[in-house]
């Protein structure tokens, strides 16, 4: 076999110059290397496609942002023309977080029987569907319905990220993943200034138009999904599908100029194969690798938790000091935001803005890795949280660097979950563990309602309980997963991630 790989920038097949494009790809005929999908898509390196999707998945997480406010800027509003009480907000705000809780926990479930490129498209179609009907009555009930479909398909669409990191080259997907997460404050900034602008404190009108342009990067990811979206080489693999995945393994190549040729075409596939998706493990193995995700998992559900408790107590009590603030201490949680109040919760979320890519960069060096990542977050939250408890006068400025400290836990647990798990259970995982996240949010709405509405010092105090136990935890897992192949389908290279 002469070649492996044929590069269209060598069209004159210069024997020499095919030498030197073999040594930085896969030399079959010399090293007879174990060829992993990690191995391919590293040498395939990263092209246009990839930042197509990086915006497809970064839309739908904006959506997500978009969400969160929508129910504290638009939901009262309606509350006014519906006259309902604040119990009944409650309930409101909850909806969305109910619908995330389910999209979340069925994504895993679908995605992994139907693989992702349909299911996921669908579901960004009936977003985009359900965000225009909402506005087509004034109406609590009906806007509550629309919120809950909305949730259970943004909750579903974000399974989008397992699907972006199995094409990301191992170098890049440190960077990317932990950083991605810029667009929710983007989306949260870009709605809030939507209402900012078009909202008058005394003519609110105009909500329905907000709520339909708050949907363009639903729109938006929904049309360059229908345009490019391709299903991940690596699922189709690993549903037994090896000439569909090699098919696509050989289209993303081509988008980098990279030519897998057909007679390589059979080596690689035997190699898979051989390596990875059809090598039966023993009993032992089987025995072992069952028994480190049982403490794997464990771990990660009450990790996944406490720090969902952190980041939407945090998220959720922001409307409710400033709402405090304004009016006292015996001020409605729920009470319409002002045009000051919106500027506020503007200028607060611009220091996480800048902070997501610094977030992508620490992870990727060995000495922090995923786990101490988490851990540092985590610290950084429950120390200026409980510092928060006693200068509740600048509580702005502690929000906001609280805001920008929890990100570094909530980004990289999804990170090391993506790593943690083999293709053929990372949809599952990723969609459980979002689930049990997003079960947290359900009950938020009530606390602020019931607890942190009367009392400032109890969102500040609960987010530095939960910041104690979600690092104690983060410390217990058994290994981190920094510079570990996704091909973990391959028990050795499990083997080698426990040795880490």
């Amino acid at each position: 076999m002469s070649s492996d790989i044929k590069d269209n920038n060598n069209p004159n097949n210069d024997p020499d110059e095919e030498k030197e494009l073999n040594s930085e790809f896969i030399e079959i005929d010399n090293i007879k290397p174990k060829i992993t999908i990690d191995l391919i898509i590293d040498k395939i390196g990263y092209n246009y496609y990839h930042f197509i999707f990086i915006a497809i998945v970064g839309l739908a997480i904006m959506s997500e942002g978009i969400e969160i406010y929508i129910t504290y800027i638009i939901a009262p509003i309606l509350q006014e023309k519906n006259n309902v009480s604040s119990y009944l907000m409650s309930f409101a705000t909850s909806c969305v977080f109910i619908g995330f809780f389910f999209g979340s926990f069925f994504s895993g479930l679908i995605t992994r029987t139907f693989e992702r490129k349909y299911p996921l498209t669908m579901s960004l179609g009936i977003l985009s569907l359900f965000n225009l009907l909402c506005v087509a009555w004034d109406n609590l009930y009906w806007f509550c319905f629309c919120r809950l479909i909305i949730g259970f398909n943004v909750g579903f669409v974000l399974n989008l990220l397992t699907a972006l990191s199995e094409i990301l080259p191992k170098h890049f997907r440190d960077f990317i993943i932990g950083s991605i997460f810029i667009f929710w404050k983007i989306g949260t900034m870009y709605f809030v200034s939507l209402s900012y602008f078009m909202l008058d404190e005394n003519n609110h009108d105009q909500w329905k138009l907000v709520i339909i342009l708050a949907g363009i990067p639903v729109y938006s990811a929904l049309i360059l999904a229908l345009i490019f979206y391709d299903e991940s080489p690596r699922l189709l693999f690993a549903n037994g599908k090896i000439n569909e995945g090699f098919n696509a393994l050989k289209r993303l190549a081509k988008k980098s100029n990279i030519d897998i040729s057909d007679e390589d075409r059979d080596y690689i596939i035997k190699q898979l194969k051989e390596n990875i998706y059809e090598r039966h493990p023993t009993y032992l193995e089987l025995a072992k690798a069952a028994f480190s995700y049982v403490r794997l998992s464990t771990l990660l559900f009450f990790i996944w938790i406490f720090i969902g408790l952190v980041d939407y107590t945090s998220t959720n009590a922001l409307p409710v000091f400033i709402s405090k603030t304004e009016i006292g201490s015996k001020g409605d949680p729920f009470k319409k935001l002002s045009h000051d109040s919106l500027k506020h919760i503007l200028y607060i979320n611009i220091g996480p803005i800048f902070i997501e890519p610094i977030i992508g960069l620490i992870t990727s060096f060995p000495f922090f890795g995923r786990k101490n990542t988490i851990i540092f977050g985590l610290s950084i939250t429950g120390i200026f949280a409980f510092i928060q408890i006693f200068v509740l006068d600048h509580y702005f400025i502690m929000s906001a660097i609280i805001l920008m400290g929890y990100p570094f836990a909530t980004n990289i647990i999804k990170l090391y979950n993506i790593e943690a798990y083999p293709t053929s259970l990372r949809d599952f995982s990723f969609g459980l563990f979002q689930s049990t996240s997003r079960l947290t949010n359900i009950f938020i709405p009530f606390m602020v309602n019931y607890f942190f509405s009367q009392s400032l010092y109890a969102a500040s105090i609960a987010i530095v309980i939960y910041s104690v136990i979600g690092l104690v935890l983060t410390i217990a897992l058994p290994y981190d997963t920094y510079g570990i192949s996704l091909d973990i389908e391959d028990h050795e290279e499990l083997a080698k991630l426990k040795k880490v």
